[in-house]
């Protein structure tokens, strides 16, 4: 009999076997049971931003069941790090984007940067550094339809098409959304996340949100863009 299967047989790893199956299940219990939860004060924020991304579309749209983290959208290379003290020429070509507009966007980064505060950007950084689930408990009433991220990353990688496949399972879909867990400031009246929503391969945005919570209610009180197609 080969060794490896004289081990495998032996009465040592009839023993050991039944611990092994039990340590796996255990891991996976505390897995589930210590992975970060979304809150309902997230779901409330993020059904905002539905209803801002949609305006008078009532079609339903696809939402990636889990939030994302800041390495796959922080194209620029730990611009997130530097939250507070981020400079417009980090992101944006004053060149490649002309004069006016560059003066435009220089003026709502300067309104945004104010909008943020040390513990605002400290609870959402701590935050990012994990992936949560999603679930459907959204508040915004319009039909959301979830997609697993492997199922998305499926569809990227057979489908050179993304998108022309994407239409093809959710025909009626108004387009797909990611969002990221968010952060709270201390009374947790003020709030920070990123989410992105595209229809195409040249539709499509990546921002950075600031709400505010007044008389219960979220409402976006500025905005920063972190790449556009």
């Amino acid at each position: 009999m080969h060794p490896v299967r004289k081990f495998m047989n032996s009465r040592f790893m009839r023993y050991l076997l039944p611990f092994l199956y039990a340590a796996v299940l255990l891991w996976a219990y505390m897995l589930f049971l210590y992975s970060p939860s979304v809150t309902d004060e997230e779901y409330a924020i993020y059904s905002v931003l539905i209803k801002d991304f949609l305006e008078s579309d009532n079609a339903p749209v696809v939402i990636q069941d889990r939030t994302t983290i800041s390495s796959e959208y922080d194209r620029f290379g730990g611009m997130l790090g530097r939250l507070g003290k981020m400079k417009l020429e980090d992101y944006i070509d004053q060149k490649s984007v002309g004069e006016e507009h560059y003066r435009t966007v220089e003026r709502m980064h300067r309104e945004f940067q104010k909008d943020l505060s040390k513990e605002l950007i400290a609870d959402f950084l701590r935050k990012d550094r994990n992936r949560a689930v999603i679930e459907d408990r959204f508040t915004s009433g319009i039909q959301c339809v979830l997609i697993s991220r492997k199922g998305e990353i499926q569809l990227s990688a057979e489908n050179r098409r993304f998108w022309k496949e994407f239409y093809k399972r959710y025909s009626d879909a108004a387009g797909l959304i990611h969002f990221s867990r968010i952060g709270f400031n201390k009374g947790k009246t003020r709030a920070l996340l990123y989410a992105e929503f595209s229809r195409a391969s040249l539709w499509g945005e990546g921002t950075l949100y600031i709400l505010e919570k007044h008389a219960g209610q979220w409402t976006i009180i500025n905005y920063s863009n972190l790449w556009i197609s």
